[in-house]
């Protein structure tokens, strides 16, 4: 058993460190796309060229930059959180499939946290920027 959970977080590790040099190599077309005075202030951007539909879901990576360093718990000092997350387009819900912390603007800067575990869907608020991103994906979102 032991085992079998010590291979599980070492694959998993191995996963994020392979998705930091991936993606770290790339560089995000991030596109301003609003504010958010939450948490001190946040400016989010978009990655347009993330946005895939499938079904009545779409998924996006978006960033949140933050005016201010964030305590997030469980999580070391974070300055931006990249976020690829997931709509459903029909039930209003929304989960996060990835988020990563950094401890610079723009997802610069050393990783504070990654995780790679899908939250539970949740319903998703009028008027919130939840709101806001998934209104625009569901509108742009292609089809795989």
């Amino acid at each position: 058993m032991f085992l079998m959970c010590k291979n599980q977080v070492l694959f998993k590790t191995v996963l994020t460190v392979l998705f930091f040099l991936i993606n770290g190599s790339a560089e995000a077309s991030w596109v301003r796309f609003g504010y958010a005075p939450d948490g001190g202030g946040y400016t989010v951007y978009i990655d347009k060229s993330t946005i895939q539909r499938s079904g009545n879901t779409v998924k996006m990576w978006y960033l949140r930059d933050y005016k201010n360093i964030q305590n997030i718990p469980n999580r070391k000092l974070t300055f931006s959180l990249k976020v690829q997350a997931e709509y459903n387009c029909w039930e209003k819900q929304e989960r996060e499939i990835a988020s990563y912390g950094f401890a610079g603007s723009m997802a610069q800067g050393a990783a504070t946290f990654s995780n790679t575990e899908p939250t539970p869907w949740k319903g998703v608020f009028e008027g919130s920027v939840s709101d806001t991103l998934s209104k625009y994906a569901c509108a742009k979102g292609v089809e795989k």
